[in-house]
């Protein structure tokens, strides 16, 4: 092979794994702000358990399925709900 034709395949081969790596870190960050959205709806929740909402008012204020939210509120009792004084 001449070298004109190493040289374009080494920079496509360079091209190639640099998209690539900007595509992983793009996807890298949506899935962290998706997590960060989700973990945040969770903890909304449980302040909103926490106020004695009921299940489906907690549902419609985070957007959480009431068997997340009943799982959420399992973790509360047996914390023992240890920040009511």
């Amino acid at each position: 092979m001449c070298v004109a034709m190493e040289q374009l395949r080494a920079k496509w081969t360079a091209d190639v794994r640099a998209e690539g790596r900007a595509e992983g870190r793009a996807e890298g960050r949506a899935e962290g702000r998706a997590e960060g959205r989700t973990e945040e709806r969770e903890v909304n929740a449980l302040n909103a358990l926490r106020l004695k909402l009921s299940f489906e008012d907690v549902s419609r204020i985070t957007g959480l399925s009431i068997d997340r939210i009943a799982s959420l509120n399992s973790t509360i009792d047996l914390a023992g709900d240890m920040g009511r004084r």
